[in-house]
């Protein structure tokens, strides 16, 4: 159905204010995830869902290749982007160098910040349809 990313006040307001439709991750590429999946949104540190996308596509590439074909449009400053090239929200030095690129479409922003009902986790989580159909009895979208 879904994935469930936990990112920062600052990034969510690039999101759905500055309407930024790229997304990027490090770590493996979730094997669950295709085009046309949905991604919800949780606020780091406010414990809030605040909003979701569609999927449109999702390709590997290195922050360099990144930042030369989506620069404007990504949710991250150069100088962000590379900090998160560099060392990881832990401040780890990173080994790997490719990012998971996930362009979005049909960005909403819900109308209120939603209480989840699964505890977050530094990498997010998978939801099922089961839970986002319940997730949206509280958002009505």
């Amino acid at each position: 159905m879904g994935f469930v990313f936990p990112i920062r006040p600052q990034h969510a307001n690039s999101i759905f204010e500055k309407e930024k439709e790229v997304f990027v991750k490090f770590g493996g590429r979730l094997k669950k995830l295709q085009s046309g999946a949905k991604v919800i949104f949780h606020v780091s540190g406010e414990k809030f869902l605040i909003g979701e996308a569609i999927i449109k596509s999702i390709e590997r590439m290195t922050s360099e290749e990144v930042w030369k074909r989506y620069g404007a449009k990504l949710f991250l400053t150069r100088a962000e982007l590379l900090e998160y090239a560099r060392r990881s929200p832990l401040g780890e030095e990173r080994r790997k160098k490719e990012l998971t690129v996930y362009v979005l479409t049909k960005v909403k922003k819900y109308r209120k910040p939603v209480s989840p009902k699964r505890r977050m986790t530094i990498a997010g989580y998978y939801i099922t349809r089961d839970e986002y159909l319940d997730l949206q009895e509280h958002i009505r979208l």
